[in-house]
């Protein structure tokens, strides 16, 4: 699901941070 992974997208630069 394209939402999904615009999600998870988000959590990844939140971890880089």
């Amino acid at each position: 699901d394209q939402e999904s992974n615009n999600a998870a997208e988000e959590w990844k630069y939140v971890a880089m941070v």
